[in-house]
């Protein structure tokens, strides 16, 4: 018999937020919305920060509407958000700066000052993510060089959902899979890489004891009981980086799968038991983040529907407005692999009109040059869903195994041409869903924590039988291989 409760995610992204209300009912998992919000960031002196205080109020805020609205006995909270940023606190428990957003520009140019210090593949080795100027290890770099003073006088350093975890009850703690996206957690011994923290220059007196996801963190302080009214709430650690989120919520079957998580980015991998630290590896762009159950995410970024947010954004400024799904249904009628981009080309971070780009790219390729919202459209799901095939070969690849099915959750999963594209370029079945991926793994590794469920397997049963998810078939073999073929030639490894 389940305890008659709720069990709320608060879901972070990088524009936006929610708290949604899972509910345990026999063999089902039940969610409804309380309360969605902007995450709104603000540039202040030239630097790009997370109003990170706004995002607290809205915690706080959806606390309240769901004793008002709802009502019933919370069984427990946790929060996911994005990776790499943090907060600093400082002696007297109070958080010493704005927390940068990881968009701003200071870390440029820091990775190479720091490789002189640690090698880029000794850091690899030890930490086993992606070279990307994002990551902590570079931030906590340019922090110490440019704040050095707010630097030493921090007595912790707190990822996002920690920091937010540390308003709500008063404990600092380092949640395990958002610690190891800051490339200064040893992967395969679970904890922060203490050898390279000395060599960094990095004071381990800031980095708090790791806890596993689904360990309790405690409850709610007086100041939270008092200004939302309720009492003894609990609040848990989950997978709190949100990528490990949605893949805690994948409705696997077996333990042989790839996954992708569809949205603004597409993060594509598989679940393993021990990292990948090769410089085949680290050459191919991979990182090795830890996930729900211990288990190792080895994955890939992928730039995804990102492509087509910009066209739209273009297309509606000029007065073309289309919904996605009108989209979608006029690259149905567009003509196959017209003209095909690199998806990962730096070119396509941040143009100011990204059509243009796609149109340049085209013609400096010598291909077709797309022309219609509905061709553009189309060269960008059938380009996306090539780099998806190269990714899985890559995977293979690394891991020596062949993968039978491609699960997709999040957002992206609403896309069903895409979804049909990937199955037919990467000649595997596609089981598309849930595209509330992340606020479901949220909830059952929480579930999980107070053995409401036995573990991530059935937890995943338990989202399997909730949102049946859709499947898509491979097709048309002998057309994609042609277009993978050209894709190839064109963008060589």
């Amino acid at each position: 018999m389940r305890p008659e409760g709720a069990i709320l995610a608060f879901d972070f992204g990088a524009s936006s937020g929610r708290c949604i209300a899972g509910r345990l009912e026999g063999d089902s998992l039940e969610v409804e919305i309380v309360h969605r919000f902007a995450n709104r960031p603000v540039k202040l002196n030239g630097r790009f920060h997370w109003d990170i205080l706004g995002l607290y109020r809205e915690i706080l805020e959806g606390l309240i509407i769901y004793r008002r609205d709802f009502g019933g006995k919370i069984l427990s909270l946790a929060i996911d958000t994005w990776g790499v940023d943090y907060g600093l606190i400082g002696k007297d428990g109070r958080l010493l700066a704005n927390p940068y957003h990881y968009r701003d520009t200071r870390t440029d140019a820091v990775p190479e000052k720091l490789f002189v210090t640690v090698p880029e593949d000794e850091l690899y080795a030890a930490g086993g993510i992606q070279m990307m100027s994002i990551n902590t290890v570079f931030q906590l770099f340019a922090e110490q060089q440019e704040n050095r003073e707010l630097f030493e006088s921090a007595r912790a350093v707190a990822m996002t959902p920690d920091l937010l975890n540390y308003f709500l009850t008063g404990r600092l703690r380092s949640e395990l899979s958002i610690a190891s996206t800051s490339a200064l957690v040893d992967p395969v011994q679970r904890d922060w890489n203490r050898p390279l923290l000395k060599k960094l220059g990095y004071p381990e007196k800031l980095f708090t004891p790791i806890i596993n996801p689904g360990e309790e963190l405690g409850r709610i302080t007086p100041d939270v009981e008092a200004f939302t009214g309720l009492k003894e709430t609990r609040v848990f650690a989950t997978t709190s980086h949100d990528t490990q989120s949605a893949i805690a919520a994948v409705p696997a079957e077996s333990d042989d799968f790839i996954y992708l998580s569809s949205g603004t980015w597409s993060l594509m991998g598989v679940e393993s038991d021990e990292p990948v630290l090769t410089p085949r590896a680290a050459k191919l762009g991979f990182t090795n983040e830890i996930g729900a159950g211990g288990k190792i995410s080895l994955l890939t970024n992928i730039m995804g529907l990102w492509l087509i947010q910009e066209c739209k954004r273009i297309w509606d400024r000029e007065g073309r407005i289309f919904d996605y799904s009108e989209l979608v249904e006029m690259a149905e009628g567009a003509r196959d692999f017209a003209a095909l981009i690199n998806p990962m080309d730096p070119r396509f971070t941040a143009p100011e009109n990204m059509p243009g780009e796609i149109r340049a790219a085209a013609a400096e390729s010598g291909q077709e040059i797309p022309r219609s919202e509905a061709q553009i459209t189309r060269c960008i799901f059938e380009s996306l869903a090539l780099v998806y095939r190269r990714t899985m070969e890559r995977i293979e690849e690394l891991t020596g195994k062949s993968y039978p099915v491609i699960h997709i959750v999040g957002g992206g999963v609403k896309n069903q041409l895409l979804c049909r594209m990937t199955a037919e370029a990467c000649g595997r079945p596609v089981v598309a869903g849930p595209a509330e991926a992340t606020a479901l793994g949220n909830i059952i590794v929480q579930a999980a924590g107070q053995s409401l469920v036995s573990g991530l397997a059935e937890g995943r049963r338990l989202v399997s039988s909730s949102v049946k998810p859709e499947q898509y078939s491979p097709g048309k073999r002998s057309l994609w291989n042609q277009a993978y073929s050209r894709f190839c030639t064109l963008y060589p490894l």
